[in-house]
């Protein structure tokens, strides 16, 4: 994230809070009271907040529950449900998304490695296909259309090129210039 660069901002909104402060004319105290009960509310609310950026799925969910009609949005929620292991909210999420708008070569590729987590072999190589279909000119990800069979999933497995555990047979290309499949 960019955070970082509103840091030295910050420098500048601390020098006209405490001007603003030395100009009150009460009791040092009391102000000292006031900044301090101001600092451990304000300790308090970024604990929460860092409680949800700690986890890619509570992330996601708090934009998704502010921002519930964006496409990015509900993108990066099916993604973190598939990274987190959650493969079924997942492959729910990712039919929300092409709900309403057309699907990708992004969101059919990482809907049909959706649909394989959940052990859907015949679901998953129809959304793997569509994304063949499409043209796509961008370096391969780590969702890429690059697979191999697993020997010890059996197979009917996929797993990404760039994981040779396990595997048979692997691409030697890591570059993408149209959706390549490897069904053996």
């Amino acid at each position: 994230m960019a955070e970082r660069r509103l840091y030295l901002g910050m420098l500048g909104l601390l020098l006209i809070v405490v001007d603003l402060a030395g100009r009150i004319r009460t009791d040092s105290r009391k102000l000292a009271a006031a900044f301090v009960a101001l600092l451990l509310v304000a300790a308090a609310i970024t604990h929460a907040r860092a409680a949800v950026w700690a986890d890619p799925v509570a992330l996601w969910q708090d934009t998704a529950a502010k921002s519930p009609h964006k496409r990015r949005v509900l993108f990066q929620l099916a993604s973190a449900y598939a990274d987190a292991g959650r493969c079924q909210d997942a492959v729910e999420e990712y039919q929300k998304v092409a709900q309403e708008w057309p699907p990708n070569y992004d969101l059919l590729v990482d809907w049909g490695l959706a649909y394989d987590c959940v052990n859907q072999p015949e679901l998953a190589l129809e959304k793997l296909r569509q994304a063949a279909t499409m043209e796509t000119t961008r370096t391969c990800t780590r969702r890429s259309p690059w697979y191999t069979e697993s020997a010890a999933a059996g197979p009917k497995r996929w797993m990404p090129w760039h994981s040779p555990k396990d595997s048979i047979r692997t691409s030697p290309l890591p570059i993408c210039t149209k959706a390549t499949f490897i069904f053996l």
